[in-house]
């Protein structure tokens, strides 16, 4: 529960921040454009191209050099988040407000590593620890990757929070990511479409590709 009450705090200082964010761009149909992800300096340093790779998303690129993904559009990066002590690790997270998925905010983090010694049971282990999760992941794998996923409910007063989680592994280069989906709601809102969420935190986490 921990993690949730962090979770509630960023929120509030993320409120602040787009506050911010609108008045300093206020008036500038160019620049809102581009999306919020434009809009923020330290998110910008993120981003490969000011090309869309498709609809709605940019190409991520990992300061690490080590992997690249879809990003939102309107995704901020958390700088308070961020750690890249080394070339082999990395931690980030980013938050979308209004999103038209589902719920006030949702939020992705994203755990990175490159170590071998590490095994993918080790990893999962991790992440189920972090949530408080002692369930199953659901397994897919194709020639270079293996994914697992999972989901939980949790209950604070007046909200609600869906997580989606688990990690990426390349068989190709050891790499792994760890990944972390909330989405944030009012309890007793029946507007969440559980599968619409499903299937976009699919779409970014079979949008991770690993560097040899």
């Amino acid at each position: 529960m921990r993690w949730l009450l962090l979770l509630l705090i960023i929120i509030i200082l993320l409120g602040g921040c787009h506050l911010e964010t609108e008045e300093k761009y206020a008036g500038n149909s160019e620049t809102l454009s581009k999306g919020k992800a434009f809009e923020d300096d330290f998110t910008r340093e993120f981003i490969a191209s000011k090309k869309e790779v498709e609809v709605g998303y940019y190409e991520f690129k990992s300061k690490t050099g080590m992997y690249t993904m879809l990003f939102p559009r309107n995704a901020i990066m958390s700088k308070m988040v961020y750690q890249n002590p080394s070339d082999t690790i990395e931690t980030l997270e980013y938050y979308v407000e209004d999103d038209a998925i589902a719920g006030e905010i949702n939020n992705f983090r994203i755990w990175h590593t490159q170590r071998e010694k590490i095994g993918l049971e080790a990893q999962l282990l991790s992440v189920a620890q972090h949530v408080g999760y002692e369930g199953d992941f659901e397994k897919k794998e194709d020639d270079e990757r293996i994914i697992h996923m999972a989901k939980m409910f949790d209950e604070l007063p007046n909200r609600s929070f869906l997580s989606i989680f688990g990690s990426v592994y390349s068989k190709v280069s050891h790499q792994n990511v760890n990944y972390l989906f909330t989405v944030t709601y009012k309890s007793g809102d029946d507007e969440l479409n559980e599968k619409k969420v499903e299937k976009h935190v699919q779409k970014l986490v079979e949008s991770i590709e690993f560097s040899s």
